[in-house]
């Protein structure tokens, strides 16, 4: 399994960073797979004709100056791994945190 990861500084409030990016997951049709109370939300992207899903967590923390938003995408364990995934979900996971900071 190959990883992608982002991060940024949103400034605003966990609970509003959680609520965008709930709202960034459900416009995108991704599916949410898990959301404990805490900061961290699991889901999994929508298969494309050029990319198969990938199990993503989001995850939010109190910083100072706003909240903390990390992304991390990784291959799904039951599909094909292709050589490269590995910058293929880096490079998605930063254009979703861009998203949810512009949603923001």
């Amino acid at each position: 399994m190959t990883l992608g990861t982002e991060s940024a500084v949103v400034p605003a409030a966990p609970e509003a960073v959680l609520a965008t990016i709930r709202s960034v997951l459900e416009a995108k049709r991704y599916r949410v797979t898990d959301a404990p109370p805490g900061g961290r939300i699991t889901f999994v992207t929508r298969k494309t004709m050029l990319n198969w899903e990938l199990d993503g967590i989001a995850q939010v923390a109190p910083v100072q100056g706003g909240t903390q938003v990390s992304v991390t995408l990784q291959s799904r364990s039951d599909r094909p791994q292709a050589l490269m995934d590995g910058s293929k979900n880096a490079k998605a996971a930063k254009k979703l945190v861009k998203e949810i900071v512009e949603a923001g």
